[in-house]
């Protein structure tokens, strides 16, 4: 299992020049410091692609056929 330590080597991995912009993403989306800072760098640092990203993934599931539709509400 992770320690603390995990979590504080992962948030050194986190440039400091992409820091400011991963924390106030964070406010806008409910996922870790890592995964935003993952989506942000896959999404080419554009912070307006990673929040849409990230919110589909949070209101949407993946289909087979590599589509996402959006979850049921019950």
């Amino acid at each position: 299992m992770g320690d603390s330590s995990d979590v504080s080597n992962a948030n050194a991995n986190i440039l400091a020049s992409s820091r400011k912009v991963v924390e106030s993403l964070k406010e806008i989306v409910n996922c870790s410091e890592l995964e935003i800072y993952v989506m942000f760098v896959e999404c080419d640092m554009d912070p307006d692609e990673t929040v849409n990203r990230l919110l589909f993934q949070e209101h949407g599931e993946t289909r087979e056929d590599g589509g996402v539709k959006a979850k049921s509400i019950k």
